[in-house]
């Protein structure tokens, strides 16, 4: 109220009406959470408030801009504004719907982004013989301070740190597909290598037995050596004596075979070879005298 008094005769009177000033209380403050690093091509982090109040808005600010369309209404409890990949530093601010008051909520959360590892291409794999030793997997590059898992299929079989140059995973010899993931040592990101490689185990050829041979008389014309059996996609070498060919390789028929009529004496052997990638070896049963 307002009391208005003449200076010189000292009459005083009240002026009319009187003005109200009411303090509107402002949002009250909760505590910005969430944020956080994140691996590059994620889905970035949530940005939560832990608590609201119902007739307020919640507006998200990223580096001291709003966010467009990122104002919420408060619930009463916890608000989450979802998921965020722009790194900066997250702010929100609480408007009171109807007396427009508002107050920063408490902290801020900063978002970041991890770089994936380096993509290096897997190298090796191929065929080898059953029995062998095996086929060499590895990578054609690495970085330090990264790890890298050699799996067939779902399954690891092997983990090696990074060198920063080429890696060799050893011999493998499960047949399969291999793939190669790598997982940064400090901030757990991970990528899969580029590329696949196969290890393929060729079967050795089937052990047919070496039939023929005996005695002959001189003059005669000799005796055949052949193979009781033999595989379509394997080549059958007659050898004398362990070491000295007899002729050219017979191509396998899948039945048994016939090298011919053999007059030298010695011991007569057979070794088979695979045609084609399957090129693994193996001595038939037994020879032939």
């Amino acid at each position: 109220t307002v009391m208005a008094t003449n200076t010189a005769t000292g009459c005083s009177k009240l002026m009319t009406g009187s003005s109200v000033i009411a303090i509107n209380p402002a949002p009250l403050p909760y505590t910005v959470m969430g944020g956080g690093s994140y691996c590059a091509g994620g889905p970035g982090v949530h940005i939560n408030l832990s608590g609201s109040e119902v007739g307020k808005s919640y507006k998200l600010y990223r580096s001291g801009t709003i966010l467009a369309g990122l104002a919420l209404a408060g619930t009463g409890s916890a608000i989450d504004f979802g998921l965020y990949t722009i790194p900066g530093v997250y702010t929100v601010v609480a408007v009171d719907n109807i007396t427009g008051c508002t107050s920063n909520m408490i902290g801020s959360v900063v978002i970041s982004v991890n770089a994936n590892p380096v993509v290096y291409t897997v190298t090796g794999g191929g065929n080898y013989c059953a029995g062998g030793a095996g086929v060499h997997i590895g990578l054609s590059g690495s970085e330090p301070g990264v790890n890298y898992t050699l799996s067939i299929g779902a399954s690891p079989v092997a983990t090696i740190p990074g060198t920063g140059a080429a890696i060799d995973f050893g011999l493998q010899t499960a047949g399969g597909t291999y793939t190669v993931t790598a997982t940064n040592a400090v901030t757990g990101c991970t990528i899969s290598m580029a590329g696949s490689v196969a290890v393929n185990v060729n079967p050795l050829p089937l052990a047919f037995s070496v039939t023929g041979g005996g005695s002959y008389c001189p003059g005669g014309s000799g005796l055949h050596v052949g193979l009781d059996g033999s595989d379509t996609w394997m080549t059958y070498q007659l050898f004398i004596g362990g070491s000295t060919p007899v002729g050219l390789p017979v191509t396998g028929t899948g039945s048994a075979l016939d090298f011919g009529v053999m007059s030298v004496t010695g011991s007569y052997t057979v070794v088979a070879t695979g045609i084609g990638s399957s090129s693994c070896t193996g001595n038939m049963n037994g020879s032939a005298s």
